[in-house]
C-alpha cells in the first residue's frame, strides 16, 4: 500500500463519517474506495 492509497482511505473515511452523521449511507463511499485500493470490500 503506497501513500496515495493511505491518503484516499483516510480522506474517504472522514468524508464517509460526515455523511453518516448527517444522512447515513457513508458505505456508498467506503466500499468503492476499498475495492479501488485493492482491499477486500
Amino acid at each position: 500500500m503506497d501513500m496515495l492509497d493511505v491518503v484516499l482511505l483516510v480522506g474517504g473515511g472522514l468524508l464517509a463519517g460526515s455523511v453518516n452523521t448527517m444522512a447515513g449511507g457513508g458505505s456508498l463511499l467506503t466500499v468503492p474506495l476499498l475495492v479501488l485500493t485493492g482491499l477486500p470490500g
